[in-house]
């Protein structure tokens, strides 16, 4: 797996004229049980795709393909994280996405999309393991 820390993520448009996963996009042909990705004390925002501007985890066109994210004290906030059909801030279709915070600061806010704005699934999983900041919601 790939730890990624301290990074900002924005400008990013998705994958294959801009379908998918337009900050970060994680798929494999694998189904994971632990995170392929993890994001710590990292902020994505300003992403734009189809689906998942932000953050998309899975993806079934095509080939079935998989994907497990961790956020750890990471923000997927708006201002840009759009998408114009499902889940502004995260995508998960085939997926997992785990948020999780140490210090209260995780949060999926402020995005916008079609259809669910903040989180939008096709087939998979979005967990909270621990209570995230004032701004959680999806």
């Amino acid at each position: 797996y790939v730890i990624i820390s301290g990074l900002t993520i924005t400008g990013g448009t998705g994958s294959s004229s801009g379908a998918i996963g337009g900050g970060v996009l994680v798929t494999s042909k694998y189904e994971y049980t632990s995170p392929q990705l993890i994001l710590e004390d990292s902020i994505i925002t300003g992403n734009n795709a189809q689906n998942g501007a932000g953050i998309a985890a899975g993806n079934n066109t095509g080939a079935n393909k998989y994907g497990y994210v961790q956020l750890i004290d990471t923000d997927v906030y708006g201002n840009g994280n759009t998408s114009t059909l499902q889940g502004g801030g995260v995508y998960i279709n085939l997926g997992t996405v785990e948020c999780t915070s140490t210090s209260g600061t995780t949060g999926i806010y402020d995005n916008t999309a079609g259809a669910g704005g903040g989180a939008g699934t096709g087939r998979g999983t979005c967990g909270v393991s621990r209570p995230m900041g004032e701004h959680a919601g999806a």
